[in-house]
């Protein structure tokens, strides 16, 4: 990626367009490689930047969704079920910490969820908005959706006055609702002279699929055309997906990850690694294409920045991940990471992975795949990514005994500072 020079910044802060998908997989966009015609989502990247070495936090709903909007590992959070996936005789949720909805409302934007919420449901009086895990007590002024997974029984709608029973018929009908819901938010703050921020998460394409899987990605491709066309050009829009695509569904309903292995679940590339596109107009190079590694982690500083948030104000909080704000706005080609980023493989207790890269070859972008017991490691695979995106190769016989050491002793060193380690990686 190369950098610009010259660019502006609007004087008043911009409004903030989130869209999450859910279970898109890497090679599922048009602008990917993929052959389903999406050319809504393709002209956003067109029109902005493509991030090609982007992970998600974690390979399923929960813990990705918890460290997009803390900008937290959900592991730190001490919450068990958050490591992994809600469901509906769940009764925990995300704790009381500051999400990037409070921080953005802290900073006089109006805050607007729509979508799926997969964060904790469960109210002692049985009524969802009762509930402490709420959009709407989690830093949101305005909330349209369903607590979690579009295919899990018994399900409900929350339409912004009750909350009303969602028939098994009208799941396909979802990313249209959705789309109304999230256009309705839109017409309502508009105009404002505050900005706003809007997390709209659909649910496509996860499962139920119907009646094809290309037909579900054409309809949200869709949605997203019609969120965009209702957009000011004081915007700036996120657009990547929770994790890879299931590959455990059959032929017709299962998503496309490329080249990469294995999918949702997994540690591995095709579980972690999702498409990641930003637009600003007149702020980000229109056409740029950035292959640096960036995580789900950083989007919560980022956020943050945009929305004016010094570097050292206390207000924005602590984030396992970096600001990618220079990185956009082309004043810098790649991101300097103190800490190595981990993954937690979920349903096994016994991986977590680390990505690192080797300093003295800057082609060598080194995933670490360890076995694990509490904060005791060890090594069974290594990845060059960089060259070896469909990790064929295990490499670690063939690197440094430093470095084979001295990485899972930086593993262990963030481990320690998790509430508990072994909470942390027990991810049933």
């Amino acid at each position: 990626m190369q950098a610009a020079s010259g660019l502006w910044l609007p004087e008043q802060p911009p409004n903030i367009v989130f869209i999450l998908a859910d279970d898109l997989g890497y090679g599922d966009l048009n602008c990917y490689g993929g052959r389903v015609l999406t050319p809504n989502i393709d002209a956003l990247a067109y029109g902005g930047m493509r991030f090609t070495c982007h992970e998600s936090a974690a390979p399923v709903c929960s813990a990705s969704r918890t460290a997009l909007l803390t900008g937290r590992y959900a592991q730190r959070l001490g919450v068990r079920a958050l490591n992994s996936v809600i469901f509906p005789e769940t009764i925990v949720g995300l704790p009381a910490v500051a999400t990037i909805a409070d921080r953005l409302r802290f900073k006089g934007y109006f805050t607007g969820h729509v979508g799926k919420w997969h964060l904790g449901h469960y109210a002692p009086s049985g009524n969802y908005r009762d509930s402490e895990f709420h959009p709407l007590s989690r830093g949101f002024d305005f909330s349209r959706g369903i607590p979690y997974s579009n295919d899990m029984s018994p399900n409900f709608y929350d339409n912004g006055v009750d909350v009303v029973e969602f028939p098994d018929g009208e799941r396909k009908n979802l990313t249209g609702r959705l789309t109304g819901d999230a256009l309705e938010f839109i017409a309502q703050v508009q105009d404002q002279s505050n900005p706003f921020f809007l997390y709209l998460a659909y649910t496509a394409p996860h499962v139920p699929v119907e009646p094809s899987y290309s037909d579900v990605i054409m309809k949200l491709d869709n949605a997203v055309g019609q969120v965009l066309s209702a957009l000011g050009t004081n915007t700036i829009i996120f657009f990547t997906s929770d994790n890879g695509a299931d590959q455990t569904q059959p032929d017709g309903q299962r998503g496309n990850n490329g080249n990469l292995k294995d999918g949702k679940y997994r540690s591995y590339e095709g579980g972690t690694r999702v498409p990641l596109i930003v637009r600003f107009p007149g702020v980000i190079p229109a056409g740029q294409t950035c292959d640096d590694l960036s995580s789900m982690l950083d989007l919560n500083s980022t956020l943050c920045s945009i929305a004016g948030y010094s570097a050292d104000d206390p207000h924005r909080g602590q984030s396992d991940g970096v600001d990618l704000w220079p990185l956009l706005k082309g004043e810098a080609t790649e991101v300097q990471r103190e800490k190595p980023l981990l993954y937690f493989r979920y349903g096994d207790p016994e991986c977590a992975v680390i990505r690192a890269s080797n300093q003295n070859d800057q082609t060598a972008l080194l995933k670490f795949r360890f076995a694990a017991e509490g904060i005791r490691l060890e090594i069974p695979e290594v990845y060059n990514i960089a060259v070896d995106l469909g990790e064929k190769n295990d490499i670690a016989s063939q690197l440094p005994l430093e470095l084979i050491t001295r990485v899972p002793e930086d593993v262990r060193q963030q481990l320690a500072r998790f509430p508990s380690a072994t909470t942390n990686i027990d991810l049933v």
